[in-house]
């Protein structure tokens, strides 16, 4: 795997704005580029993660993106970073999609299980879809 952080950057981007747009389809292949470029142990890719949860959940797949906000979430505020207005609409959309499929005790169980998960496994989950 070669870091690629620029272009990491670029693609990661490209990945919130087609699925803010509702561009599943060029959100996914752009997630699936900038993902290898990147360090899974980077908590900067989380933000990257959280753009393919989203799309996974506008497709109608609700658990794989509840384990990814899970470990999004707990990467992301363990790290101190803070998101901009993009990420912030990628949350809200993915958790009221979330939340109207589960229930609050379901979504806390997910979401806890994906806290847990090492920056790998994330990786594996989110380049599943």
């Amino acid at each position: 795997m070669r870091i690629d952080t620029r272009r990491a950057v670029l693609l990661s981007n490209l990945t919130g704005y087609l699925a803010a747009v509702d561009d599943r389809a060029g959100a996914r292949e752009a997630a699936r580029q900038a993902i290898p470029l990147m360090d899974p142990a980077s908590p900067k890719i989380a933000f990257t993660l959280e753009h393919v949860a989203l799309i996974d959940a506008l497709e109608g797949e609700m658990v794989r993106p509840a384990l990814l906000l899970g470990y999004c979430a707990t990467t992301l505020r363990a790290s101190g970073y803070e998101k901009k207005a993009k990420e912030q609409t990628t949350y809200a959309r993915l958790i009221a999609l979330l939340r109207a499929h589960h229930s609050e005790q379901e979504l806390a169980r997910l979401m806890a299980e994906g806290a847990a998960l090492a920056p790998q496994q994330a990786v594996d989950l989110a380049m599943q879809a």
